[in-house]
């Protein structure tokens, strides 16, 4: 099974990753194949900008707090508990992401309940520092996705956030593991003029 806990976390194996990102992945493909991803032992994850096609990222470091991802295409980012914190090498880019002191993303799957707070963010390329995002995260339900063929119990919360000061609306999507509140899948934006990123866990770092 290829949704399995892996991890690389030193250089070692980071240059090993880069040599089987280039043998395994097709850059034209429109989706990882159960094949791709199987051929890439370490945690790694499926992403796709603007719908795109997929790109195949593999964890780089971070075990211990945010996770850092990165590709044979030169992009990162950096992800904490499932959500988008910091992007390099995209078009335009997060810089940073001040989230609440209790992300209400651990919390709002289990209670259900609606929660309302603040985050702030970066866009250096817009010469733009300390936006507030004004959000409100709702789950919506249990829903069963389905993952290289696997399918996974998870329950979908939507964040919808807006910033005044960039006249930007929108709306990010989490599909949690119903038992473990693992951040399975994501439909995520990161900048006004970015199109959404999508991603998906093949291998969870462990």
């Amino acid at each position: 099974m290829v949704l399995c806990a892996c991890s690389s976390s030193n250089a070692t194996d980071w240059e090993q990753a880069y040599n089987a990102l280039r043998t395994a992945f097709d850059s034209n493909a429109s989706a990882i194949t159960l094949e791709q991803a199987t051929a890439v032992p370490y945690a790694s994850m499926g992403l796709r900008v603007d719908g795109g096609p997929e790109q195949l990222v593999v964890l780089a470091g971070g075990q211990n707090g945010p996770l850092l991802w990165t590709s044979s295409a030169r992009i990162a980012l950096e992800t904490e508990n499932g959500r988008i914190v910091r992007t390099s090498g995209f078009p335009f880019n997060l810089g940073s992401t001040v989230l609440p002191s209790s992300d209400p993303l651990t919390t709002v799957a289990t209670t259900r309940t609606a929660e309302s707070y603040r985050l702030l963010i970066d866009l250096p390329d817009q010469n733009a520092y300390s936006i507030t995002l004004n959000c409100t995260m709702q789950a919506t339900g249990p829903e069963t996705i389905r993952i290289l063929g696997h399918d996974i119990p998870t329950i979908r919360v939507n964040e919808t956030c807006h910033s005044a000061r960039l006249d930007w609306q929108f709306t990010n999507s989490f599909w949690l593991g119903q038992s473990s509140g693992f951040v399975w899948r994501s439909h995520q934006f990161v900048h006004p003029k970015l199109g959404p990123i999508d991603t998906e866990i093949l291998r969870p770092p462990g």
